[in-house]
């Protein structure tokens, strides 16, 4: 039942992540879609001059001599914008890097993004949309763009458009669910996940500290996903900002080695984190400026992939035995891609780039170990409960029958209010049965004897072994009469020929004594009467029933 569990759980992990693959695909397609088959109803503008003499808007990294301030000019045919179909129109700008910008439309400012008077935003994964009134529009129309940037401006992988209002807020509402809107629900399962972790790693002593490594990682992660968001107003400098960026995307790769390492005890995971860690801190101290930082950025992407090759090296030898290993190995390749994202492409693609996908397989990840822990738990208190019951039922059974001690029995009849009949078993000569055979002849004898008695009481009638091969019987509820049938039925069974295993016919007998008790005495008379009727069957020549 529990592997069932961990497997319904780990494939569960695993469909909702192939689900967030074909999202990110099926999101670049339908945007590349969404612009491609409406180009009829959209300016598309890549023809961009700089008065700086820079080359257009193309996304570029800036080098120390670099100017920070440019300015961006296109010219638009008022012709052009009659073929929108529209009353008014909007400007649309996705990842437009820079500290800030503002757009004019000859010479009148349509909008602006970032804080203009210190630079200090994260804006490089913004959508801005801004009106543009058609009065405005002229026959010949300036489109100018002014951008202020530390170390990169440009255009990451969108075009400027112009479109009509419909189309743009379509844009726009498509754009805002996969930009912060997103990032907000991916921070919000997060922070849950490494709640319930790390409170699950506070009471439950048992576990070990990779728990708290993975809520280090977590709480790490929380601090570079901040970078996916548009922040108009940083509380600190940009280059500050990114600095903090940078910590958490490190400490996040770090605190996850610790725990494979912590799980799994190989050194060259503790090795591969302290040389990120070294890095790091190298970088926060050498570096200057954004151009600097970048570099080591770079880098510490590069050691980052490594320390997931590590993992993922290090994890193939259990991947088949565990669940959990399954989901961490699977978890890493798919949480690579940002890193390889950041690295090496460069997407043309008219799509959306989704870098908060390492920390959505994050935080599943962490979802799937807190189920994978209840699981376990679970199953330790099923376990316990096992545990328990065997050991009440080795306290309340004769272990030789499977059926009732002498003690239970006597526990029940003091506890039972209603009126009740006893029947006490003896089997007769059965010590010339140990003698004549041996006590594993015996215990044959008494095993069938129970079983022939099982088989003629009712469900809720109880079969204890009062001592030897002495039974004891009683029927709650249960007139003088019918205990007297029944009584003839175990008699006729038991006396029946029955073979022992090695073939040996054995003729047993036994004598029966019957009381009933109908509330006007307690249990001990009622053993004693049903004790004296037994003896005088026994004292009557044996094989006998005999009544009180």
């Amino acid at each position: 039942m529990v592997n069932n569990l961990l497997k319904k759980s780990f494939n569960i992990y695993l469909i909702i992540s192939l689900i967030l693959v074909l999202m990110i695909i099926g999101n670049n397609i339908y945007t590349h879609y969404l612009i491609k088959n409406n180009e009829d109803s959209m300016l598309i503008l890549s023809a961009f001059k700089s008065i700086n003499g820079s080359e257009g808007l193309k996304h570029r990294y800036l080098k120390k001599e670099d100017s920070k301030y440019y300015t961006f000019t296109t010219t638009i045919a008022g012709d052009e914008f009659d073929k929108l179909n529209g009353q008014d129109y909007k400007f649309i700008a996705y990842r437009l890097t820079g500290n800030w910008y503002k757009v004019y439309l000859n010479n009148i400012l349509i909008g602006s993004l970032g804080d203009i008077d210190t630079g200090h935003s994260n804006i490089w994964n913004s959508l801005s949309v801004f009106s543009i009134d058609k009065k405005l529009v002229e026959e010949d129309n300036k489109l100018r763009i002014e951008i202020s940037g530390d170390y990169e401006i440009g255009l990451l992988n969108f075009p400027i458009i112009i479109t009509n209002s419909y189309l743009g807020n379509k844009i726009l509402t498509w754009f805002n669910f996969f930009t912060d809107n997103f990032n907000i629900f991916v921070i919000g399962i997060l922070v849950s996940g490494i709640i319930r972790l790390l409170i699950i790693y506070i009471f439950d002593k048992s576990l070990g500290k990779e728990y708290l490594y993975y809520c280090l990682a977590g709480i790490s992660m929380l601090v570079a996903i901040l970078n996916q968001l548009t922040i108009i107003y940083l509380p600190m400098s940009f280059i500050n900002f990114k600095r903090f960026i940078i910590i958490g995307n490190s400490l996040a790769v770090f605190f996850i080695s610790l725990a494979i390492y912590e799980r799994f005890k190989r050194k060259y995971n503790l090795f591969l984190a302290y040389i990120l860690l070294l890095i790091l801190f190298f970088s926060l101290i050498i570096s200057s400026d954004m151009i600097e930082l970048k570099k080591y950025f770079y880098i510490i992407n590069i050691l980052s992939l490594v320390n997931a090759f590590a993992w993922l090296c290090t994890m193939v030898e259990y991947v088949k035995d565990s669940y959990e290993v399954k989901a961490l190995f699977i978890g890493t390749i798919f949480g690579s891609y940002d890193i390889i994202n950041n690295l090496v492409l460069d997407n043309t693609f008219y799509g959306m780039r989704i870098e908060v996908f390492r920390f959505i397989i994050f935080a599943m990840t962490i979802i799937l170990l807190i189920v994978f822990h209840y699981v376990e738990l679970h199953k330790r208190i099923e376990d316990e409960k096992n545990k328990c019951k065997l050991m009440y039922e080795r306290a309340i059974k004769d272990q030789m029958t499977g059926i009732y001690n002498h003690q239970y029995i006597i526990n029940k009849l003091e506890e039972t209010k209603k009126f009740f009949s006893l029947i006490m078993i003896d089997l007769d000569n059965f010590k010339e049965i140990n003698d004549n055979y041996g006590h594993q002849m015996g215990d044959f004898v008494i095993k069938y004897a129970a079983e022939e008695m099982k088989k003629n009481i009712r469900a809720d009638d109880l079969l204890g072994r009062y001592g030897g091969d002495e039974f004891i019987i009683v029927l709650f509820g249960c007139e003088r009469e019918v205990a007297q049938h029944i009584s003839a039925r175990i008699k006729q069974d038991i006396e029946s020929p029955h073979y022992s295993p090695e073939g040996i016919k054995l003729e047993v007998t036994a004598s029966i004594g019957i009381y009933s008790s109908y509330g006007d005495d307690d249990w001990k008379d009622a053993i004693n009467k049903a004790d004296q009727a037994l003896y005088s069957a026994k004292r009557g020549g044996k094989s006998k029933i005999n009544t009180y």
